[in-house]
């Protein structure tokens, strides 16, 4: 239902929509077949595709400045090397947080302190993070009379979001359509001042991760952020106006894109395995070395530090792996200037292959941007 009020402010009237509880939902819809198979079928062989991508889905910052920084950049930052980046520090900060708030919701049953505790790590700088709004929000527009959405009035809060927990746990094993309706009705409710689709976008990571291989999948929400503006906008008050259709159709279209982008993915990291296999053709390669090189495809930038750090290899160790991989010319040395004299050693095969992926993912992305406007979405 919408509630009919007036702005003080301008004494302008604006709608509030009301939704439904989960528990009275009369939708029926249903993913098509074929795409929800395509979606929960995905494999990656090597690497993480979910965590690589994750960069872009930490906050605004990760997604519009940082959209263009190498990784080369982050993964200085990453490993301490890279002190007076800013921007490099806020992305990373952003994506690292991002991805302590999906592993902490994936504990089942999610409780409200958990649901707190994850919407400060997203929202560390706003004076109310962690607690439910008080006040009026809404989603574009100075004021709710000119705004796209404007969400339940602060009083509903409370009452919607215990139902929503309710739903959350009465369903220990969710399905695509359970993730859906969940993450739907968290947007039309809009329980906090800010950081509501942050929120939604760990969530929906932390549901999926439990019912597709983690590593491999993409986040639809990497399709969908890059369209708010268009479909993803439109989708409250489609569910309120009962056009759940077309509430699905959009989700179909960002799981198909997911699943094309996975496979994309999985191609031009094969290339790189393959420049590298070639390496070590008619090559004793040890165990550690083996071993190293399947970590570089998460971590392509590495220093000794780090790998005391992530494999709990000694100096004498690591410099011995490291060195077999430079004979082998899988790695290459670097001595920075800042830190001065400092030592770091990366995999050129892993990282051209990372800077084709975030190509080829906005690359695909700008094309959806034309599609849909040329559909009137």
């Amino acid at each position: 239902m919408y509630l009919e009020k007036i702005w003080p402010t301008n004494q302008e009237k604006y709608s509030c929509l009301v939704p439904e509880k989960m528990t009275d939902e009369s939708c029926t819809q249903n993913v098509d077949e074929g795409i929800a198979s395509g979606f929960l079928d995905v494999r990656c062989d090597r690497g993480n595709h979910q965590r690589f991508t994750s960069r872009y889905l930490g906050g605004v910052c990760s997604l519009r400045e940082g959209r263009g920084l190498s990784r080369k950049r982050l993964g200085l930052m990453q490993l301490g090397l890279a002190r007076t980046d800013e921007l490099a520090e806020a992305v990373v900060s952003q994506t690292g947080r991002y991805l302590q708030a999906v592993d902490m919701l994936k504990t089942a049953p999610l409780t409200l302190d958990r649901l707190f505790e994850a919407h400060q790590l997203l929202e560390q700088h706003h004076s109310k993070a962690g607690q439910f709004r008080t006040v009026q929000n809404w989603v574009g527009g100075k004021s709710p009379d000119k705004a796209h959405i404007v969400p339940p009035p602060p009083e509903f809060v409370v009452d919607l979001m215990q139902d929503w927990l309710e739903y959350v746990n009465s369903k220990p094993q969710k399905d695509i359509e359970d993730i859906i309706l969940i993450s739907n009705q968290f947007i039309l409710i809009h329980p906090f001042n800010d950081g509501n689709g942050r929120l939604n976008r760990a969530l929906v990571d932390a549901f999926l991760s439990m019912s597709v291989a983690e590593n491999a999948y993409i986040s639809p929400f990497l399709f969908r952020v890059a369209h708010q503006h268009q479909g993803y906008l439109d989708t409250p008050n489609a569910i309120m106006e009962g056009q759940w259709e077309k509430v699905f159709d959009f989700w179909e279209r960002a799981l198909t894109w997911s699943t094309e982008m996975s496979g994309i993915l999985n191609q031009l990291q094969g290339l790189a395995s393959a420049k590298i296999t070639r390496k070590l053709t008619l090559r004793s390669v040890s165990r550690d070395a083996m071993k190293l090189i399947e970590h570089l495809y998460v971590q392509p930038i590495i220093t000794l530090d780090y790998l005391f750090e992530a494999l709990g290899w000694s100096p004498l160790q690591s410099n011995a792996v490291t060195q077999e991989l430079m004979d082998f010319g899988i790695l290459n040395k670097h001595r920075l200037r800042e830190p001065q004299n400092a030592i770091i050693y990366d995999c050129p095969d892993i990282l051209d292959a990372w800077q084709k992926m975030d190509e080829v993912v906005f690359t695909s992305m700008d094309k959806e941007t034309q599609y849909i406007s040329a559909n009137g979405w």
